[in-house]
């Protein structure tokens, strides 16, 4: 394939999705030694692009036509599908292509679209993007990445201009577990963050103090422990789950008396529940990763 992996003159580079992340990623290509193409549902987003040197491609099967790989950055599943496989897609030239996913799609669209694409000669790459607009802008992205990694690695260099991180996590569809499971910890982490500031204005504490309180400490160790624990096998206490699920006992108390609804509070302490009633109480909190079902509280509140 030509130009595989380099980024020597000539090399053609697409980019399908020039939204808030696709169009920050796109300017990374905007070098004298690729030429980059770029196509958007949106004329004005391509017009912006075309005039910072990028072609103004007519649509997916103009990019495919001018470039060796292709990056799409879009909301949805059916749109990459729609990309690759409809009415003037990727896959209608017959040319082989590497069309590398930075979208959030999860991993049975991943491997489904990855199998289609083979077969119509396109190795597709799943390779979700951690951070936001920030990052894309920056070039500081992380890459969770999913399918071949012998294609993946030759088209570092490549990624190498919108991302510090390149992580590969196995076949078709790994990556994009991986970015759900990273996505689900960041919601409910922010969940749990914004319930907590509700509870401290209810309760009338001060927030300025609080935030600056929370510079000082280290957040990311919650964030990490529980992989860190999980792969290691040892839940060893520090801060242990019945101790936690007495201090949400105590949220949801005074939470309750200062007429605060916190449901991400309530659901965490149904997990907490459950940990002990299974012998993991004088465990970590993180030993939570071991509960795989929180059965039915009985009516009439907390037990």
């Amino acid at each position: 394939m030509t130009g595989a992996g380099t980024t020597g003159a000539g090399t053609g580079v697409g980019i399908i999705g020039l939204g808030v992340m696709g169009g920050r990623i796109a300017r990374h290509f905007l070098v004298p030694e690729i030429t980059l193409s770029v196509y958007d549902v949106l004329p004005d987003r391509r017009a912006e692009l075309a005039a910072e040197g990028a072609h103004d491609a007519a649509s997916p099967a103009d990019v495919a036509a001018r470039c060796d790989v292709v990056l799409t950055s879009l909301p949805t599943a059916a749109q990459v599908e729609a990309v690759l496989f409809g009415r003037d897609g990727l896959a209608s030239g017959g040319r082989e292509l590497v069309v590398i996913d930075l979208s959030t799609i999860g991993p049975a669209a991943a491997r489904d679209l990855a199998e289609r694409a083979a077969a119509a000669g396109i190795t597709f790459l799943d390779a979700a993007v951690a951070q936001g607009h920030a990052q894309a802008e920056a070039g500081t992205l992380t890459i969770l990445a999913g399918g071949d990694r012998d294609v993946l690695d030759r088209y570092r260099p490549l990624l190498d201009r919108i991302a510090n991180a390149v992580f590969h996590f196995g076949p078709s569809g790994a990556g994009q577990a991986a970015k759900l499971a990273y996505n689900l910890s960041g919601v409910v982490a922010v969940a749990g963050a914004a319930e907590g500031v509700r509870l401290l204005r209810g309760l009338g504490g001060d927030l300025r103090t609080f935030l600056d309180m929370l510079e000082t400490v280290d957040a990311n160790f919650f964030f990490r422990r529980p992989a860190r624990d999980a792969l290691a096998g040892s839940f060893e206490p520090g801060f242990r789950i019945r101790l936690a699920l007495k201090d949400l006992d105590l949220v949801l108390s005074e939470g309750e008396q200062a007429g605060l609804t916190l449901p991400a509070g309530a659901a965490t302490r149904e997990v907490l529940l459950a940990a002990v009633q299974v012998g993991f109480g004088d465990e970590h909190t993180s030993a939570m990763t071991k509960v795989h079902r929180v059965p039915p509280q009985p009516s009439g509140g907390r037990s």
